[in-house]
């Protein structure tokens, strides 16, 4: 495990955001939230047992990047009648390491916020005040600091503090308990707030280790079915690249590794995580629930962890239907139904169940939860997203996979040369056997053969 001892950080107003989320952000204004009381009773009983450590002195050779990685993320909350004590994830990534800037993410909305480290001092600070970008009622969002005290409680407008200044202590960075960190507008706080946490301490994450019965396979392009970006905008103009591992012990069985953190991704995630996906039925590909995404629900309160799967992984494998059941109790919709049901928001049926062809699995049906085991099948509305819904399908098409339409060709194959063998379904196999009908690909040549 990574181990800390004290990074400070200096001043800059600069901000990397990612603001235009499509779900409208839930705004609390500072009337619903000035019962001093109420918050002086609640805010004492969750801080009285954190103290700021001593910052300890560096480590020999230690570097910026050896802050980077998932922290769990403790504070307490202020929206919503009081949130109490919550946790969730942040994310540091290194920004430039002439000068110490990192970037948080995990933030509601997806903001991201600029902080600085000094590994001499022991300190992380994120600077006071920071522009964010526009929330989702199009109104300017900052990252700002309000003041707080035993028996005031909150105070209106921003702390005239430059920073929030972290003490590191091993794998823990704890803030002053009364800096509340905000996003929202200090110069105008009639419109709320998107966030209000204050007794906020990060700790590291060891990585994840889920390597056993997996085995790297190759890349695929992605096009995202399950995190819409904005209303307007479709999976199919935003794919990027992901890292595809295959089960060494079931056949037909992939994942994509951490998808979400990925450089190019467009909607960054927070964590190491998965969405596996079996290829062993083509016509019927199936998404496992119960495994995290790396990708948190920016849009409520708690940042929920986000569980990604399809119709035909809920229902076979947490309700124990077989595919012939799915397939009778959820009919193809027809394209009047999909107007009628878009109108009324009654949705029934389905467009299609999610198949794989010629190298690409195409996932119909994309659903998420926020617990596990899941118990929901949520979906996007189309009374928030007009057409959008209809639009939500996941293609994610693997590089190493061959088409079967390139193959005209059929030859008998002895067994010389160095070769690669794939099914006529465009699964990879280790050998072939005596009699089967295989894909062969040696350097850029590919060819059908049957085996002798």
């Amino acid at each position: 495990m990574k181990k800390f001892y004290t990074f400070a950080f200096f001043a800059s107003t600069i901000l990397c955001a990612n603001a235009g989320y499509p779900v409208a952000s839930q705004r609390i204004s500072l009337a619903e939230n000035e019962n001093s009381d109420l918050f002086c009773a609640t805010y004492a009983a969750a801080s009285d047992a954190i103290d700021m450590p001593v910052a300890k002195a560096p480590e020999a050779n230690a570097t910026l990047n050896d802050f980077v990685g998932v922290y769990e993320w403790n504070y307490y909350g202020f929206l919503s009648n009081d949130e109490g004590s919550k946790s969730s994830q942040l994310r540091i990534e290194v920004m430039d390491e002439a000068t110490g800037a990192v970037l948080l993410l995990g933030w509601p909305l997806n903001f991201g916020v600029k902080a600085f480290i000094d590994i001499e001092a022991g300190t992380l600070s994120i600077p006071n005040k920071q522009p964010l970008g526009r929330d989702m009622q199009g109104d300017p969002a900052y990252f700002y600091l309000k003041e707080m005290y035993d028996g005031v409680g909150q105070l209106p407008g921003a702390s005239d503090a430059e920073y929030t200044v972290g003490q590191i202590d091993g794998t823990t960075i704890t803030f002053p308990r009364y800096d509340l960190w905000t996003i929202g507008n200090y110069k105008d706080e009639s419109g709320g707030y998107v966030m209000m946490r204050a007794v906020n301490r990060l700790t590291l994450k060891p990585g994840i280790d889920n390597n056993t019965g997996w085995e790297d396979f190759g890349t695929a392009t992605f096009e995202d079915g399950w995190i819409p970006l904005r209303k307007d905008v479709f999976p199919q103009e935003c794919p990027w690249q992901v890292k595809v591992q295959k089960n060494t012990e079931e056949d037909g069985l992939y994942r994509l590794q951490s998808p979400y953190l990925e450089a190019d991704c467009p909607v960054p995630g927070v964590a190491e995580g998965y969405i596996v996906f079996s290829i062993a039925d083509p016509d019927f590909v199936v998404v496992y629930p119960d495994v995290y995404s790396g990708y948190n629900n920016v849009t409520s309160k708690q940042n929920d962890m986000m569980y990604l799967f399809n119709l035909e992984g809920f229902y076979m494998m947490q309700t124990g239907n077989t595919k012939e059941e799915i397939l009778k109790n959820f009919p193809i919709r027809t394209e009047e139904d999909k107007k009628q049901q878009a109108l009324t928001g009654n949705i029934k049926g389905v467009d299609s169940f999610s198949f794989y062809r010629d190298g690409v699995a195409t996932i119909h049906n994309c659903c998420f939860d926020v617990q596990v085991p899941a118990k929901q099948r949520y979906t996007w509305s189309s009374k928030t997203y007009g057409s959008h819904m209809f639009n939500m399908i996941s293609k994610i098409t693997i590089d190493r996979l061959v088409p079967s339409s390139v193959i005209d060709e059929v030859y008998m194959y002895d067994g010389d040369g160095q070769a690669e063998y794939f099914t006529l379904q465009g699964m990879r196999i280790s050998e072939p056997v005596s009699g089967q009908v295989v894909i062969r690909r040696i350097g850029n040549k590919v060819t059908k053969v049957i085996v002798k």
